[in-house]
């Protein structure tokens, strides 16, 4: 799946990509993140990921 704007504006994505060594084995790990917000409401991004069903609740976890 391809994702773009209307005409093809100029649009951003945020990540974050590491390399590191694991230093018991000298194994090479590649580590991968992505920044996201809920897109529940976006017109587009919602076409990609589901409703989270637990948004709007607060757990201890993310009350902490």
């Amino acid at each position: 799946m391809a994702v773009q704007t209307r005409g093809w504006a100029p649009w951003a994505l945020a990540g974050l990509w590491n390399v590191w060594t694991n230093r018991d084995t000298g194994e090479a790990h590649e580590s991968y993140t992505m920044l996201t917000i809920n897109a529940d409401d976006h017109a587009l991004m919602r076409r990609m990921h589901k409703p989270d069903p637990k948004a709007g609740r607060t757990t201890r976890a993310s009350a902490a």
